[in-house]
């Protein structure tokens, strides 16, 4: 080891340390949780917005949906930045990985139109015991 400072011949009266929350080095938060809590919390918060969301109820699971999408953001961002080769393609399949969660999350909670769809067939269509109580009653129950 030469001495304390790490570059003897710089000059390290004009070294300035990184200062708290350093992200000097950051280029697009792919590998920062960090970084992209804020994203994060703003995709929760329009989830849980949502008229059918409860905040109590859907609450972990649209926490869970916002840093999904934000890394799938920042993915995107450092895709398009890369040339082709292996560590993009390690940042192709990480993308697609949550590109498939984020669907299952959005399915979940009722934000994709497939969901909807299929909720909305849910309230409209008759039950068993309705088509039962028909039957034996001769009539249909008026919703």
């Amino acid at each position: 080891m030469m001495g304390a400072v790490p570059n003897p011949n710089g000059t390290p009266e004009t070294l300035v340390p990184a200062g708290p929350g350093n992200v000097r080095a950051a280029k697009h938060a792919v590998y920062s949780d960090r970084l992209r809590e804020p994203r994060a919390q703003e995709v929760a918060d329009v989830v849980l917005s949502a008229p059918w969301a409860d905040e109590g109820l859907d609450a972990i699971s649209a926490l869970e949906l916002g840093p999904i999408l934000a890394l799938i953001e920042r993915n995107d961002e450092a895709i398009a930045e890369r040339t082709l080769g292996q560590r993009t393609q390690k940042l192709v399949d990480q993308r697609l990985t949550a590109s498939r969660r984020l669907t299952e999350l959005l399915d979940r909670h009722g934000l994709t139109p497939h969901a909807r769809a299929d909720w909305t067939a849910k309230l409209t269509e008759r039950t068993v015991w309705q088509e039962i109580r028909e039957q034996v009653y001769g009539r249909r129950d008026e919703k």
